[in-house]
């Protein structure tokens, strides 16, 4: 995995720069809302960086996870800012094709339903885990009784093995 990840890191970076190179020739505005976010994008490439220096060094992974979490983050925020106000480009934007007042009331009902709701899942989920874990406490418990008791027998019948000849 090590060996894949800095393969790949090389050509991916490559490949966004091609496409940043690209957006500038298919929306020259789209381009110029990146270049006043460049400072997101730098952020991402710094992290990027980390994250390959902690995977060369074979060291600190869990921080080199942290930094490409943070990479994406940048990222993808930066590209989806850059798009502002537009949602589609240029037939969709925040500002004219807004939802009306009830339909946001809907969305923010069913949005706190849905949270709500949530900690009955999880709540769910947390009895469905302990199930699991005591029928992994039942079968461990047998397999150890089980262990045990061949054991045993093994034992005598090693014992009785030379009187057996």
């Amino acid at each position: 995995m090590r060996k894949w990840a800095l393969t790949w890191s090389a050509p991916t970076t490559i490949c966004s720069l091609i496409v940043f190179y690209s957006i500038n020739l298919h929306n020259p505005e789209h381009y110029q809302h990146i270049t006043e976010l460049s400072w997101m994008f730098a952020c991402s490439f710094l992290f990027f960086l980390a994250a390959v220096y902690f995977v060369w060094k074979k060291k600190n992974y869990g921080l080199s996870f942290i930094c490409v979490m943070v990479q994406f983050a940048f990222a993808f925020y930066g590209y989806g800012a850059s798009h502002l106000p537009y949602l589609l480009y240029p037939y969709l934007s925040m500002y004219e094709h807004f939802t009306n007042q009830s339909m946001a009331v809907a969305l923010i009902i069913a949005f706190i339903t849905g949270l709500l709701h949530r900690e009955t899942v999880v709540k769910r989920l947390v009895s469905a885990i302990n199930q699991i874990h005591r029928w992994v406490d039942i079968v461990c418990s047998c397999h150890l009784v089980l262990t045990r008791t061949l054991s045993h027998k093994t034992k005598k019948l090693q014992f009785f093995r030379p009187l057996m000849r």
